[in-house]
Order: C-alpha cells, then sequence, then structure tokens
C-alpha cells in the first residue's frame, strides 16, 4: 500500500506548473497561472495553478486538486496509474506492493489476470463517466439528490445509458470477451442467447480498492419502477469481496489520517454529504 508519507514526498519533488503547462498553456498572473480549463468548455481563462501551494482549481467548473489528481482527470488514469506516470517523472522507484522474483508461474499469472480486469473496469469507468457529462436526465437526477457537478467529478461518477449493449462502443468484442463476463460488466440471459450490460439506465458509483484501482460499481437506477431493484452492484469477482471492501475509503483515507475521525453511513447518497469536506 502507498504511504501518505510516500505521497507527500513524491509530490514535493514534482512542479505542478511545469506538469500542467504541458498541456495547457498558462500565463503568468501574480503569484498563480492561468490558463482555459482542460476539463470543461470556456472562451475565458478560469484555471488557475498556485505554484507555491502545488495545487491547481478552476474557478468555472470546480475541477480542483494536485499533480496526481491532475493526471488521473486529464488522462483518466487511476490513482496507482496516476502514481507511476508521477514516479517516471520524478525520478522515483514506485513500490511495488509485491516482488515476482520468487514468484511461480501461475502467481504471475493470476496477477497478470487480475491486471487485466482491472483494465477492463478502468475503461468501463471511462465510458459511464463520459456518459454522465451528456445525459441530461441522469444529471437531473443527481442535482435532485443534491450531487453538485464538482462532487460527481471528484468520485468519478457515471451514468450506464438506457442500452441493453451500450458496452459495445467500448469493447469491439463484447459478446466474445469472458473477462468481460468474469469482472461482471455483462451478463447472459436465462436462455443463454443473449449478452447484455448489467448495468443499465443507472448512475454509476466506480468502487475503489485501497491503491485507488477500479474494482467494482454500484448502480443506482433514475427511473421509478418496482420491478427494478433500486441498487445494483457488480458480483463478486476475483478482484471484488464485498464485505471487505468499503466504499469511500480510499478518498478518505487522508482525512481520516489528518482528523482521526472516520464518519460510516448506510447507502451511497449518503456518503456525499461528508464530501465537500475532503473534496
Amino acid at each position: 500500500m502507498v504511504t501518505p508519507e510516500f505521497k507527500a514526498n513524491l509530490l514535493e519533488r514534482v512542479d505542478i506548473v511545469s506538469l500542467i503547462s504541458a498541456h495547457v498553456e498558462l500565463k503568468p498572473r501574480g503569484s498563480n497561472y492561468l490558463g482555459l480549463c482542460p476539463f470543461h468548455n470556456e472562451k475565458t481563462a478560469s484555471f488557475s495553478v498556485n505554484s507555491s501551494r502545488q495545487f491547481y482549481y478552476c474557478f468555472g467548473c470546480g475541477a480542483k486538486g494536485d499533480a496526481i489528481q491532475f493526471l488521473m482527470d486529464y488522462f483518466s488514469l487511476s490513482f496507482v496509474d496516476a502514481l507511476k506516470e508521477l514516479c517516471q517523472k520524478a525520478g522515483v522507484h514506485f513500490p511495488e506492493e509485491q516482488s515476482f522474483k520468487n514468484s511461480t508461474p501461475e502467481s504471475m499469472r493470476q496477477h497478470q489476470v487480475r491486471s487485466d480486469h482491472k483494465k477492463l473496469l478502468l475503461e468501463a469507468a471511462r465510458f459511464y463517466r463520459s456518459r454522465l457529462a451528456s445525459d441530461s436526465d441522469a444529471i437531473s437526477y443527481l442535482k435532485k439528490r443534491g450531487i453538485s457537478g464538482e462532487v460527481a467529478a471528484k468520485f468519478h461518477i457515471g451514468y450506464a445509458g438506457n442500452s441493453w449493449n451500450s458496452l459495445k462502443e467500448v469493447f469491439s468484442d463484447y459478446e466474445d470477451n469472458s473477462d468481460l463476463f468474469l469482472v461482471g460488466l455483462i451478463k447472459k440471459s436465462e436462455s443463454g442467447n443473449k449478452v447484455f450490460d448489467r448495468f443499465r439506465n443507472r448512475i454509476i458509483f466506480p468502487i475503489f480498492n485501497k491503491n485507488g484501482e477500479v474494482i467494482a460499481f454500484g448502480g443506482r437506477t433514475i427511473v421509478d419502477d418496482n420491478n427494478v431493484p433500486k441498487y445494483l452492484n457488480s458480483p463478486e469477482t476475483d478482484l471484488f469481496v464485498k464485505s471487505k471492501e468499503l466504499y469511500g475509503f480510499f478518498d478518505a483515507q487522508r482525512f481520516i489520517a489528518k482528523k482521526s475521525i472516520c464518519n460510516s453511513c448506510r447507502g451511497l447518497f449518503r456518503c456525499y454529504f461528508y464530501a465537500p469536506s475532503r473534496v
């Protein structure tokens, strides 16, 4: 597990202005640097980068964070992948959780399978997130539930469209990729002759492990239909065992360490009422 100390030391080695200016044209403005926000369309620069605080903030859409968060949002990377990218830029060795020096062929195979599964889930999370931005009904539903655009972006909330096989847009081998079944993204009909998305017409909440990698999803329907379950989770897989995961823990780790307080609650939406204090 990546420690808070390692993360803090890594960020001290990185100049956030140099990092962001490689992708966004920035101009000095007092003690800050301003540019057009890369996370929403705008004509007047509202994206501010503070070199002393090593922090960015957009006054237009509310996007904000450190160098790691920028890489995650700009390139749609997981927390671990963003860390690895930043380590490479800073010339810092990334502390792998497991050494494969003495690993057996079978353990290495299993590790590769898990890695492949994480990539599929990350691709799906990116797709769901992009769909939310273009669906007015889903956005309206979130607003009614008190979820701002800032919170939705921070927690990578997405939307699964009202289609039986929208994931075909992401995976060209949709019906033939057995891994898509194994990670719970698609399923077969009882007759076995049809394949369809597990999540349909639902707000999608990615479930992250302690390292910030997507391992499952939770979905909340946006329609009132007694024949449809309100909430639907991914099935348990090689990555996801429901009883061993605490939703929101990855994002709350720094807050918990700083305040020595942990608020627990029932329900996905209730979790976000605490979000503004740590976004």
